[in-house]
């Protein structure tokens, strides 16, 4: 801060100095993404029951608060070969006709 002073030769200049960085700082706050109800980035959604996760599975395509979009690439695999052995599993046990 003596630096400050003695360049600026204000004695506010702290206080400028201050106030700069709380502007930065609610902006920063301000253009970060509402993560509320969301599972953390890199984390897949924690259930206490199987009936939880049962719902879980069943909504995820259409649940808001999950998005598989935020996950890691590796997550983001696995999911899609989840989701392909899904498909794969349904059609074979559809009877051909």
């Amino acid at each position: 801060m003596q630096a400050l002073l003695t360049v600026t030769g204000d004695e506010l200049a702290p206080a400028y100095f201050l106030m700069a960085m709380s502007v930065v700082g609610a902006i920063g706050v301000f253009c970060m993404k509402e993560s509320s109800r969301r599972p953390l980035p890199g984390s897949m959604p924690a259930v206490e029951t199987e009936a939880e996760a049962k719902e879980l599975v069943l909504t995820q395509d259409t649940n808001p608060n999950l998005d598989l979009g935020d996950l890691p690439f590796a997550a983001q695999d696995a999911a899609a070969r989840a989701a392909g052995e899904a498909a794969e599993a349904e059609a074979e046990a559809v009877p051909a006709r």
